[in-house]
């Protein structure tokens, strides 16, 4: 019996799939872990695979060249997270942003040839896939209107909604310091500050450290430009 890794099995492709169709997937061609040390390139636009990436540890970050601006953050993904979903069928041989790990990590690849078997084998599967590729359309929707037109609150706001951990209150657990969290955001380190303070007045949220929770979650979604992350909060890159 193949052992399977348990955040196969919790990502947003393994969830509900039969225990067959999951060792079989991990018998396919190609399927493979690789161990990346801090700093080494995984994806970039000249060096990619056709495959589903799952963090099983470490961390690994996703950022996008800008020319001369050097590069933005993106995202920091961590254990049971994956990325290259979207790209994984499009037609050309390119990736859309770089991808490097923060620390030691360990990826497990799946090839598109072995999803598509497993597709074969598994409507759940297939199912799994396309709700998650229908999420992020809407999500990335969603974050073009909060960033293009939100405010420094707003944008917190739907950060916090996309990356909730459950738990009695939900938080959120920062994977790097404030001024990361603003890059990725798109804000300046005060604007941020100032709509921590705002949203810890009003009793949202309450941070400690690099640990924020979040005291009212239905009132997070009353920003504009947040309705509906929560529904959607798959964290991915594509």
């Amino acid at each position: 019996m193949q052992l399977i890794h348990p955040l196969l099995q919790k990502c947003f492709l393994g969830q509900g799939v039969e225990t067959e169709a999951l060792e079989a997937l991990l018998k396919a061609p190609g399927v493979e872990t690789v161990r990346y040390e801090k700093g080494e390139v995984i994806y970039d636009r000249t060096h990619t695979k056709r495959s589903l990436g799952l963090v099983l540890s470490g961390e690994v970050e996703v950022t996008k060249p800008q020319g001369q601006a050097g590069t933005v953050l993106m995202n920091v993904l961590g254990p049971g997270q994956c990325f290259g979903a979207a790209s994984m069928f499009q037609e050309y041989g390119f990736y859309v942003t770089d991808i490097h790990a923060r620390k030691r990590s360990n990826i497990l690849f799946l090839p598109q040839e072995a999803l598509m078997q497993l597709f074969g084998q598994s409507r759940r599967a297939m199912a799994n896939y396309l709700s998650f590729l229908t999420g992020r359309i809407f999500y990335l929707n969603r974050r073009i209107d909060a960033y293009t037109g939100g405010s420094a609150e707003c944008r917190l706001a739907m950060y916090l909604l996309d990356n909730q951990q459950d738990g009695v209150p939900p938080k959120v657990t920062l994977p790097f310091g404030m001024n990361k969290l603003a890059e990725l955001l798109g804000i300046g380190r005060a604007s941020l500050y100032r709509a921590m303070e705002t949203l810890e007045k009003k009793g949202i949220a309450a941070r400690e450290g690099k640990c924020i929770a979040i005291l009212k979650p239905n009132d997070l979604l009353h920003y504009d430009g947040a309705q509906g992350i929560r529904e959607q909060h798959h964290v991915v890159s594509m």
